[in-house]
């Protein structure tokens, strides 16, 4: 699977090298053909590829067991156990949903979809519609969700925030982008932005002082509200295995590090950047709730800060390619996000063989 991975990154790498001088008719072409090769590459992978994948063979054997998971997972692993089919026609399934609509988003929102198709193989790919598949289609459905509520198109949005959550619980906490919206940032706003990760830092240091507050509102939440999923993360923390389902620290985490220059990098030039990538203001506030939720929630659940700061900066695989319009030719600026890619995906592949020898 691993080398698909990367014969998929180097194809989109060339792509995005001449993408513009493509007519429609092939970008469409060649962007359907990727998408496929990607959904087979999920959906056909064994049972002992990925480190959730027993996991889920498990759940799909003895569903009656987990009745804390998302009803849309019982809805397809009954159904497809009905139908006679096995575990894999459940992988399959949850790469044409995640994959699907993430293509169908990034072509509706990148200018240059080959770049950005780019950056998510060099790390969400993997990491989502290969091991979080539940993770994957709320993730999706939370970009679409960003799209209707750039354009105040506050139902639209709240639907597939809602429908996000039928995935995986914790996309309810997307409803707090219905607060966002799309103008540019002000002076106020930046200033707030540059403060959050110091702030967050100094919480994460403090983070058992802010544990009770965070574990109360939890305990507070009814189980429809995702109080059920919360009360599991409490759980793993308090069995002293937490560390199993966690990725690394965040300053362990280069590619968290990456992000994190990206994100200041943006504030800087948000100004240019939002004349050319008109989706740059209301991204980079989900960007700050994401190191919020990364930073924040630590003293929690390290599981659940992890889950919420990846499903609201997942807006990067956007703002990596909305970067080159900084940089004079265009072509140094591709190189330079390709670069970056392709070293995300080695990152990745590493944290990806850790999990599966020694997690």
């Amino acid at each position: 699977m691993i080398p698909a991975i990367f014969i998929l990154l180097l194809s989109c790498i060339a792509l995005s090298l001449f993408e513009e001088k493509m007519s429609v008719e092939w970008r469409v072409i060649a962007f359907t053909a990727l998408g496929a090769v990607m959904v087979l590459t999920a959906g056909l992978r064994g049972v002992d590829s990925t480190p959730d994948s027993d996991t889920y063979a498990y759940m799909f054997e003895f569903l009656e067991s987990y009745d804390d998971k998302e009803i849309s997972f019982h809805w397809i692993v009954t159904l497809l156990r009905n139908l006679g089919l096995g575990v894999s026609a459940l992988f399959m399934v949850y790469a044409v949903m995640s994959i699907s609509l993430r293509l169908r988003i990034i072509w509706k929102m990148s200018y240059l979809p080959f770049l950005t198709l780019a950056v998510y193989l060099s790390h969400f790919y993997l990491m989502h519609d290969t091991m979080q598949i539940r993770c994957a289609v709320a993730s999706a459905l939370f970009l679409f969700a960003v799209y209707y509520q750039t354009d105040r198109k506050h139902i639209a949005a709240l639907c597939f925030i809602l429908l996000g959550s039928l995935f995986h619980y914790s996309a309810m906490a997307g409803i707090v982008i219905l607060l966002l919206n799309n103008k540019p940032l002000e002076r106020w706003q930046r200033k707030l932005m540059y403060a959050i990760i110091p702030i967050g830092i100094g919480i994460y240091v403090l983070s058992d002082v802010f544990a009770g507050l965070v574990m109360s509102i939890a305990n507070a939440l009814p189980e429809s509200f995702g109080g059920e999923q919360l009360a599991h993360y409490l759980n793993l923390k308090d069995r002293g295995v937490e560390a199993e389902y966690a990725s690394w620290q965040w300053y362990l985490n280069i590619i968290t590090l990456m992000n994190m220059a990206l994100y200041y990098i943006c504030i800087y030039f948000h100004k240019p950047l939002t004349s050319n990538y008109r989706y740059t203001p209301i991204m980079l506030k989900c960007m700050t709730i994401g190191w919020i939720c990364l930073l924040g929630l630590h003293g929690f659940s390290d599981v659940l800060a992890t889950r919420l700061s990846e499903y609201f900066i997942v807006v990067v695989v956007f703002l990596w390619g909305a970067c080159i319009s900084l940089m004079t030719p265009k072509l140094w600026g591709k190189i330079l996000v390709n670069g970056v890619s392709f070293l995300r995906l080695l990152l990745s592949v590493f944290f990806y063989t850790y999990a599966l020898l020694f997690v």
